[in-house]
């Protein structure tokens, strides 16, 4: 678990916890970097859904003191603290909450003010991003399954499909030919598109 400092906008600070195991992340905007901040947001953000951690890892920060261990000890769980200010200590964390930092702010162009507004699109490509340390994405590993977008519904990709109905080659080749034979109908629908 980690934060950063966002120089742009009312939400200066970005919060970020990640799973070791998935590279699932969780992100979110605060105004004021506090351990009871930061403690509500893990409490909310974190344990509400996934159960307590075995053992969160933080730097030796203000913003994870009291009121965070306290919460964390409630859920069941304990603290291990790194050097603060050390970035070496939280490699993974410390790549991610950048990646996720200036993917925010670049989507807001010039002014990267609305950072806050953009953190959960770009989570979730995160999210949805194939890790090469992996061959999967951080979704795959959370759920067991690949991410069904509005844009795999829309271009009817074969995401769409139902796997878990098709037993044998011949219902594979079905359900393929089936989207094959719709994407010639959306190519139409966008050549026409094009035309206007």
């Amino acid at each position: 678990m980690n934060a950063v400092h966002i120089k742009y906008g009312r939400w200066k600070y970005m919060a970020v916890t990640r799973d070791d195991f998935s590279g699932w992340p969780e992100t979110a905007g605060l105004v004021k970097l506090t351990a009871k901040a930061v403690a509500e947001w893990f409490t909310s953000g974190w344990i509400c859904r996934y159960d307590s951690p075995k053992e969160p890892t933080v730097d030796g920060g203000p913003e994870f003191g009291k009121d965070l261990k306290d919460a964390v000890k409630k859920a069941g769980s304990r603290i291990r603290g790194t050097t603060p200010h050390y970035p070496e200590s939280q490699g993974m964390v410390e790549r991610v909450h950048k990646q996720l930092k200036n993917a925010s702010v670049k989507m807001c162009g010039e002014s990267g003010g609305k950072w806050k507004k953009y953190l959960p699109l770009v989570t979730l490509a995160y999210r949805i991003s194939t890790k090469r340390t992996t061959g999967f994405s951080p979704f795959e590993l959370q759920f067991g399954q690949l991410p069904l977008l509005p844009i795999d519904i829309e271009t009817k990709t074969f995401l769409p499909v139902e796997w878990h109905r098709i037993s044998t080659t011949e219902e594979l080749l079905e359900a393929r030919a089936k989207k094959l034979e719709g994407k010639e109908e959306m190519r139409r629908k966008e050549a026409e598109k094009l035309k206007k």
